[in-house]
């Protein structure tokens, strides 16, 4: 398998700590018990998690893909599976976004220390699969050639949204407007969960949703988190526990704060943040039913929860059926 279009092959980590609470409902009366949006599958036959793995084995062989949960959710990992993850990091707690990927990132340093990573949350869709992956394997070829910065794709907004985290870009020139293919636009600002009145004057200047995909080198992320939330980072270069050593981990997490990717570390380091515009691929953060039928119905599809599905709660996680492979590849 070709991992990505570099020659060092990028590293991958996956966000799957979330408690997926806006979904809960939903979840607990399709299965009859209640469990991350990211263990359960919606269509086909992989969870949202397990699309995610198959996307980073594109880009990274197994023994550099890293997935982050926390320890009570071992019993869905064990009965969804996780196959093609080269390590599991079990953290004590959910301490939000950027911590989990701040742990992932002690693990892949103390392995790799110039790798550069690509960043994926495990609850997301995209559609096509293979155009996307391709646009996170462009985002880590601009993470090598430009170490010093951090890449991250933006998706198209069709409607006002409250729920997503926007970006709106600077006004790109003339220039930078015919050549975007090749050059990432910069940022002007970012807005988490805005007012509805925020949300439309956004749709209306093309500002894009923050898909929080992004590729960079991880001594790069290490020390722009450092100057950020420096009790984090140094909570983990203090302790002497190697992040793989779950009991001595808990001493980090009890004086580690509540820590979010987009609020903490890309709201208060604009310049150093490329945008790159996903082209040709549906994105969408599925935090609630409506969004998952409305994502689905636009390309043909009902979701299981609303196709008599059966109700379990283990996962069948073998390969896709041809006719699934089409739709979901």
């Amino acid at each position: 398998m070709r991992h990505g279009s570099q020659e060092r092959p990028a590293w991958s980590i996956i966000l799957a700590g979330g408690e997926g609470t806006r979904m809960q409902g939903l979840v607990t009366s399709w299965l009859g018990a209640s469990l991350p949006k990211q263990y359960c599958a919606f269509i086909g036959r992989r969870t949202l998690l397990q699309h995610t793995l198959d996307r980073a084995r594109v880009l990274s062989p197994q023994e550099r893909i890293v997935v982050v949960t926390v320890q009570s959710h071992r019993p869905y990992v064990e009965q969804t599976g996780c196959r093609g993850a080269g390590r599991i990091l079990e953290q004590p707690g959910n301490r939000g976004t950027l911590v989990g990927l701040l742990c992932a990132l002690r693990y892949v340093i103390e392995r790799d220390p110039s790798a550069t990573v690509a960043v994926m949350p495990s609850d997301h869709f995209a559609y096509p699969e293979t155009p996307f992956v391709e646009q996170v394997s462009r985002a880590c070829a601009f993470a090598n050639e430009q170490p010093d910065r951090l890449f991250l794709l933006g998706a198209s907004a069709d409607e006002a949204v409250t729920e997503y985290g926007w970006i709106s870009p600077q006004s790109p020139d003339w220039w930078s407007m015919h050549v975007y293919d090749q050059t990432p636009l910069s940022v002007a600002a970012f807005h988490e969960k805005p007012t509805q009145r925020v949300a439309d004057a956004l749709l209306e200047s093309g500002a894009y949703w923050n898909t929080l995909v992004l590729a960079v080198n991880a001594a790069t992320l290490w020390k722009l988190a450092r100057r950020l939330v420096p009790d984090t980072t140094a909570a983990f270069e203090e302790s002497r526990a190697s992040v793989e050593e779950g009991t001595r981990l808990a001493g980090i997490y009890d004086r580690t704060p509540h820590e979010d990717i987009s609020r903490d570390l890309l709201a208060r380091s604009i310049n150093a943040v490329g945008l790159i515009p996903l082209r040709g691929v549906l994105w969408s953060d599925w935090g609630s039913p409506d969004r998952i039928r409305k994502t689905l119905a636009r390309i043909g599809r009902r979701a299981r929860f609303d196709a008599g599905a059966e109700r379990r709660i283990k996962m069948d996680t073998e390969p896709l059926s041809e006719s699934e492979a089409v739709i979901m590849s």
